[in-house]
């Protein structure tokens, strides 16, 4: 018995206006040169010639790109859970006393919604630390009051 081949999925993506001229034309340039693979779309032919289209829908891949049909969402990186990982690691640092593990952590500051708190949790691996020529740098020029406040507490000759 012959094994039947499963229909190919089509996705139908919305109309796209064409390219302009001189696009086109290095396009079409480079497509000759061999820089660029030629597309191939497979069709499954239905009923009166119309492409069948798989009804059901693919669950979206991880990652931080959403792709629709009209529009392309992207996710903030503090919504990853990469970030929601090293916001949790961090705050456990911090309640344990891990400096090293703490200013390693803050040193992505796009895991935090607000980059000041990174940095305030920065500075603070940074006083404990010891480290206080790092921490003052840290806040230097930062308007925020948080930040001000540790840009003090690394000033004073303790």
């Amino acid at each position: 018995m012959v094994a039947q081949p499963e229909p190919v999925r089509v996705i139908v993506a919305p109309p796209v206006e064409p390219l302009p001229e001189d696009v086109a034309e290095d396009v079409a340039k480079e497509a000759a040169e061999g820089a660029v693979e030629p597309l191939v779309e497979d069709v499954a032919e239905g009923v009166d010639g119309d492409a069948w289209v798989d009804p059901t829908p693919t669950p979206p891949s991880p990652g931080v790109v959403e792709i629709g049909p009209a529009e392309v969402k992207i996710r903030p990186a503090h919504a990853t859970q990469f970030c929601k990982t090293t916001r949790a690691k961090a705050n456990a640092a911090l309640k344990h006393g891990k400096w090293r593990k703490l200013e390693s952590l803050t040193r992505e500051s796009s895991c935090w919604k607000a980059s000041w708190e990174a940095r305030v949790l920065r500075m603070n691996a940074m006083f404990e630390l010891g480290r206080l020529t790092e921490c003052r740098r840290l806040g230097e020029g930062k308007d925020h009051e948080e930040i001000k406040k540790w840009v003090k507490v690394c000033s004073y000759p303790g």
